[in-house]
């Protein structure tokens, strides 16, 4: 069985930012509050973080939690206990007022779960407990489409070595989509992304040279196909989650490219195309675990060792590989990120740490700086459509602007949200309002970060 092992250290130097830019710790985790985030990202729902960690909390079995973008706000939303979930990880995903997300241990079994709780913090629920014939160790993050959730598994399956499932939203319907067997690849740290009815993703070993692939594969687990097997000389160990532009897939490798620093690199959703972008050589980065996030034509993302303090760095990079910048280089303040993809909303990034701050249990950063160009998002004329229009109440919207996830929300005239549903980018959602009384209706259209894609009017003729 193939285990995983992260390295952790610490540096010592401080280094301060650009006059133009703005690191802000905005909170601390000090073990009552929760510790150890080592595979947890934030949601950034609107001026609201949910977010999760490993350890800490009431019964040292992690937290669940709420915070503010400014600091404020923190609520301690569910503390993680043996039987119904323990040692949380990925990143929380939400379907109007409920978040689903996945604890690595705990439940039944103690193999991990899959839990819903409500943003307020109630009504938490145990709604899957790995047994690990369905899967063992998973931590990453759910990817949620309509009423379905897909993940993986780190280990487990049937051959032990990680399988991809899905499983309705009320917790019914589990499939095993995919079971891993060591050619195919094995052992998943990464999410899968969705566009249409085709899932991808990345394992960090398995493939022709136990490196790790790049796969995708049918929602319903058919047409498995291996896009990419790693080398060593075209990286290693991938175990960030993929973003999806068009028909490129970018993402990152721990290990592997020109100086076995790991590289950054993209691959075109038919398994042509290989690039790699940039290769870590140490004062710029080193060592990337985190998934990249995508914005207009720029990759955001970090590294767990290099930069000016050996303690990781974020950096940007363009999708055509021009560009690279270390942008701010981390140090004692929080230091060494895992698998912790950034989170943006105009020119503010924001991201977990699992080390570092007062009392060495990490914290939650805010990077701003004005010369990144981070709201500088234009939705184009066709970036969301509505039809028909006018309508007898249903009707069929898409948004078509980057990759991810977005919020659809309607609105009354008189200013009352009457639906609000998650969906993905890229894909047609069907809509029925034919309860409402006939009138105009706004509609708008945000990816998750906060942007606005698209928004306008439609009429409901009954």
């Amino acid at each position: 069985m193939k285990k995983t092992y992260l390295s952790l250290f610490a540096a010592f130097c401080l280094v301060s930012g650009a006059a133009t830019a703005q690191f802000k710790t905005i909170m601390t985790f000090n073990g009552t509050n929760g510790s150890q985030c080592l595979y947890s990202s934030l949601l950034l729902s609107g001026s609201t973080l949910y977010g999760e960690v490993a350890t800490g909390g009431t019964h040292d079995s992690g937290t669940i939690f709420a915070i503010d973008t400014d600091g404020a706000g923190y609520m301690n939303l569910h503390n993680g206990k043996r039987y119904d979930g323990s040692f949380y990880v990925g990143t929380i995903v939400r379907s109007g007022n409920t978040l689903f997300g996945i604890s690595g241990l705990g439940g039944i079994h103690d193999s991990g779960c899959i839990y819903s709780i409500k943003t307020d913090g109630s009504g938490y629920r145990d709604l899957f407990d790995f047994a690990g014939s369905n899967g063992l160790e998973p931590i990453a993050a759910l990817t949620l489409s309509g009423s379905t959730l897909y993940g993986t598994t780190l280990e487990g399956g049937l051959l032990d070595k990680g399988c991809v499932y899905s499983i309705d939203t009320n917790g019914t319907n589990f499939t095993d989509l995919h079971d891993f067997a060591g050619p195919d690849g094995a052992n998943v740290a990464a999410s899968v992304i969705i566009s249409g009815n085709v899932l991808y993703g990345a394992t960090v070993y398995g493939g022709l040279n136990d490196s790790g692939t790049v796969f995708s594969m049918h929602t319903d687990g058919t047409h498995f196909k291996t896009l990419l097997n790693f080398n060593y000389t075209n990286g290693k160990l991938p175990y960030g989650t993929l973003v999806l532009s068009g028909a490129t897939l970018y993402g990152t490798t721990e290990n592997g490219g020109l100086l076995n620093m790991g590289c950054i690199y993209s691959i075109d959703t038919d398994g042509t195309g290989y690039t790699d972008l940039h290769d870590f050589i140490g004062p710029n980065g080193a060592v990337s675990l985190a998934g990249l996030t995508l914005l207009n034509n720029t990759l955001f993302g970090m590294c767990n060792h290099g930069g000016a303090n050996d303690s990781g760095c974020i950096f940007s990079i363009q999708t055509n590989g021009a560009g690279y910048k270390d942008i701010y280089d981390f140090n004692y303040q929080g230091y060494a990120p895992q698998i912790n993809t950034l989170a943006i909303s105009g020119e503010t990034l924001y991201g977990i740490l699992p080390n570092g701050g007062s009392s060495y249990d990490g914290i939650i950063f805010s990077y701003k700086d004005k010369t990144l160009g981070l709201d500088n998002v234009k939705a184009s004329a066709a970036a969301v459509t509505l039809y028909p229009n006018p309508n007898n109440g249903k009707f069929t919207i898409q948004s078509s602007v980057g990759s991810g996830q977005s919020w659809i929300e309607v609105y009354n005239v008189l200013g009352e949200k009457v639906y609000s549903q998650l969906s993905i980018v890229n894909s047609l959602l069907s809509i029925d309002l034919s309860s409402q009384p006939a009138g105009v209706y706004l509609y708008r259209v945000t990816s998750e970060s906060g942007n606005v894609l698209g928004q306008g009017r439609f009429i409901i003729q009954n």
